[in-house]
């Protein structure tokens, strides 16, 4: 069974199909890379599984439930999170307490105890090696 189903995506903005029949699956633990030009479709995908944009065609299911047209932040809660383009970390934070905020906020389950949050911030810094800068304050 597929983690993420994606069937058949389709988004128009007036007359440009900005993404048409798009179809892909992901499996649990499975890692997933989207690439291509500018004006390829890459932001009009992510911005359309995590809510912000709504479908004009197709389906999209996360642990075998349509998600489609669920608000960001019921999706979001689902566990499915993005970034943006411009990241914008706190400056006043370190990059282990930066990662923390995103554990923090971003369970599906509910908030986590901060000690929670930073144990699985290192275990991130760790996967992305940067657990050595993990006390580096982020200017």
């Amino acid at each position: 069974m597929n983690l993420l189903a994606v069937r058949d995506l389709t988004k128009r903005f007036g007359g440009v199909h900005a993404l048409a029949d798009v179809t892909f699956s992901v499996d649990e633990g499975e890692v997933l890379g989207i690439i291509g030009p500018n004006g390829a479709g890459k932001t009009t995908l992510l911005n359309c599984i995590s809510g912000l944009s709504r479908l004009d065609g197709g389906d999209i299911r996360w642990d075998d439930t349509s998600i489609s047209g669920l608000a960001p932040h019921r999706i979001a809660r689902l566990g499915i999170g993005r970034t943006f383009q411009i990241v914008r970390p706190f400056p006043s934070m370190t990059g282990r307490e930066n990662t923390a905020m995103g554990a923090l906020f971003g369970q599906p389950q509910g908030r986590l105890q901060p000690h929670e949050a930073q144990k699985q911030a290192d275990e991130v810094l760790e996967l992305v090696g940067l657990c050595e800068k993990r006390e580096v304050p982020v200017l």
